[in-house]
């Protein structure tokens, strides 16, 4: 009894002695060799923390498949579980030794086993980023890694897939059978994963590509009654919401709460989403009649902006807000104000348009011979500078081009003053019934159109012609404010 007690307390400590030079890295296939077969080391057992020799080696020695050779040959159990129920194959992915979990692999070790949180290394090694990690899971998946297992939370491959943008692995398991449309226990499918993540990049661009053309379901619930499109919102993910709704994602999807995407959205302040939904159908968003939207939406539009549909659809926002408020609410005063600044915004849009069309339709060599002096306004924010300036820093005839790139420019773009009028006049149907006990009338807080010639003679600079005895000169009159602004009043609209 004595000799058996010596005999095991001899081998515990020629165990502990393997340990200890596995974690400390100062030991070689034939110095282990030694403690197994002349000393008596066991090559399964377990240090205090349910490790195994294997398992050791798999943490501390990235080039070690001699030695994990030499365990399995004298019987290490290559599939022996930590007090954390991690093999060493499982130990290899979560300290980055993938070289070595190949190799377990091809040892024999087993591929769809599950960790506490029943993560099968598939599912383990997606959480991963490096190019090694993407190397080893599409060798899980070509010795036949099962591609719709589940975790603890019924979680597959492709949600985390999806969760982490992992495009090339989500395209891979789909083409391998994995359901595109599989739901976890709180029924979410990959495209809610996807959705969940405030961060969008190329990256996920090419997922939400891979997930919708895999059919995966737009409009899918999950338990609280979120659609994806619900949890973009929520998550600030601006461009995933662009996406569904450019797949035909329903806007108008309420969850279990009975909240909509703007509720959501004003709700976790997320201004991205908001911006976004301003370029939706208004009538569809269902304003509620709370003020705290309105201000939500006028904030995330930028009241300050001089973009004319931002203003008109600022302008209806206030309507519907207004029209939804009792006529006692305080806060009807303030959308009054509102009326005021967007009116305004529009008509120094409408002005600005006015003049920059003119302005294209001078001559080149009239603008050139007095350098841009007659349209060159005090604030000097209406005309390009660079065509203002020109002639102190380009010939003639780059100037001309550059006049007609200006020109060519103005037509393609959406800026046209047939737009600005359009929106103007748009602005000016929206109406506000004003409640009796008020003592006063929207209409006077709304500015009349301000008679154009006023506007500019107040923006232009004294005419100032210049010595062009050193350019090619063109004879013109001096440019008159009275004659410009008579020639501006013509303009038909």
């Amino acid at each position: 009894m004595t000799n058996h007690s010596q005999d095991n307390n001899s081998i515990q400590k020629v165990n502990k002695k393997l340990f200890k030079a596995i974690k400390a890295r100062s030991i070689s296939k034939n110095e282990i060799k030694e403690l197994v077969e002349k000393q008596g080391a066991d090559v399964n057992a377990k240090d205090d923390t349910g490790s195994t020799a294997l398992h050791e080696v798999v943490k501390h020695f990235f080039n070690s498949e001699n030695i994990i050779d030499y365990l399995i040959k004298k019987g290490a159990n290559p599939n022996a579980k930590d007090q954390d129920d991690l093999t060493p194959l499982q130990q290899a992915i979560k300290v980055g030794n993938c070289k070595i979990a190949q190799y377990l692999i091809d040892q024999g070790a087993d591929f769809e086993v599950k960790d506490q949180d029943g993560f099968t290394p598939l599912q383990q090694l997606i959480t991963e980023r490096s190019s090694d990690v993407l190397y080893l899971d599409q060798y899980l998946l070509k010795k036949g890694a099962d591609v719709n297992t589940k975790d603890n939370r019924e979680s597959t491959p492709l949600h985390k897939a999806a969760y982490f943008h992992n495009s090339q692995l989500a395209s891979q398991i789909i083409s391998l059978g994995a359901d595109v449309n599989a739901k976890d226990n709180q029924a979410s499918t990959p495209l809610h994963e996807l959705a969940k993540r405030s961060v969008y990049n190329l990256g996920s661009s090419n997922i939400f590509s891979v997930l919708v053309n895999a059919k995966a379901k737009i409009d899918e619930s999950d338990n609280e009654g979120f659609t994806p499109l619900l949890r973009a919102a929520q998550s600030d993910n601006a461009a995933m919401m662009n996406g569904l709704l450019s797949c035909g994602a329903n806007i108008t999807a309420t969850n279990n709460r009975g909240e909509s995407i703007l509720d959501i959205a004003v709700k976790n302040q997320n201004d991205n989403i908001i911006s976004v939904l301003l370029t939706q159908n208004i009538e569809e968003l269902n304003i509620p009649s709370d003020s705290s939207y309105l201000f939500a939406l006028l904030r995330a539009n930028g009241k300050d902006s001089i973009h004319p549909p931002k203003a008109l659809s600022n302008l209806k926002l206030i309507q519907e807000a207004y029209e939804n408020l009792p006529d006692t609410d305080w806060r009807k005063h303030r959308l009054l104000e509102e009326i005021e600044t967007q009116q305004t915004t529009l008509l120094e849009e409408l002005d600005k348009y006015k003049v920059y069309e003119y302005y294209l339709k001078q001559p080149p060599q009239k603008i050139y011979e007095n350098k841009g002096s007659t349209f060159n306004f005090i604030e000097g924010k209406y005309v390009p500078l660079d065509l203002i300036y020109a002639r102190q820093k380009v010939g003639w005839s780059e100037f001309k081009l550059l006049k007609e790139e200006h020109i060519a420019r103005f037509k393609d773009s959406d800026l046209s003053i047939n737009k600005a009028q359009e929106d103007y006049t748009n602005s000016q149907s929206i109406t506000f019934q004003v409640p009796d006990q008020a003592t006063f009338s929207p209409f006077a807080l709304i500015p009349l159109l301000r008679p154009f010639v006023s506007w500019l003679t107040s923006k232009i600079s004294a005419p100032y012609v210049a010595d062009t005895s050193s350019e090619p000169t063109v004879k013109v009159d001096t440019p008159n404010i009275g004659e410009a602004t008579e020639q501006l009043g013509e303009i038909e609209l």
